[in-house]
């Protein structure tokens, strides 16, 4: 007997499954390119930066290292070093106009001690004496000026640094004077 029945082939193929490879634990190519950059750009900056540093500072025709040690013509200049005199104090050209202002031995104009001038005189009692002030920070202390306006006056005092050239009458408690007196150009000749 014959089989009769042909056997019938399926028209699709059975899904069979695939094996699929496990990855092992390994960095994506971006990331793999972006840690190379990270690293390699600092790397070669500090490369470079370390070799100019040495190109400067050696000395390829004398085969020796700048920065090591002085050149002959330096040592004199190291041995007998150039010194500069700054002056004491400054000195104003006598005679010139000048801002000035007033001030009083209030504390809300001057320090915790307003009758001690910066000679350490009691001004306070001076200027009762008769003796007529100015701080400045233009002429020497204890220099004698004539103030136009305000008379003869000794420098017994200093201004705040910012006020080289300026002037500031002392009117002891007398603070009605000091406003009226304001701030004004007035003519400064230094007496001696």
């Amino acid at each position: 007997m014959e089989n009769t029945q042909q056997e019938e082939k399926p028209l699709l193929k059975p899904k069979t499954k695939k094996k699929v490879k496990k990855k092992k634990d390994t960095l994506s190519p971006k990331l793999l390119r972006a840690l190379k950059i990270m690293l390699i750009i600092p790397l070669t900056l500090i490369i470079y930066n370390i070799g100019i540093i040495y190109i400067i500072n050696y000395d390829w025709l004398s085969n020796e290292c700048k920065s090591c040690a002085p050149y002959p013509e330096d040592l004199e200049e190291l041995e007998n070093p150039t010194i500069l005199e700054m002056p004491e104090e400054p000195q104003a050209d006598a005679g010139t106009y000048r801002e000035t202002s007033a001030y009083t031995s209030e504390v809300a104009q001057t320090d915790s001690s307003p009758c001690i001038s910066a000679t350490g005189d009691d001004i306070c009692k001076l200027y009762q004496e008769g003796t007529k002030i100015v701080a400045s920070n233009a002429f020497p202390l204890g220099t004698k000026v004539y103030v136009e306006g305000y008379g003869e006056a000794v420098v017994l005092d200093r201004m705040n640094s910012r006020y080289s050239e300026n002037v500031d009458v002392y009117f002891g408690m007398d603070t009605q004077r000091a406003l009226q007196w304001g701030r004004k150009n007035v003519k400064v000749e230094v007496i001696s």
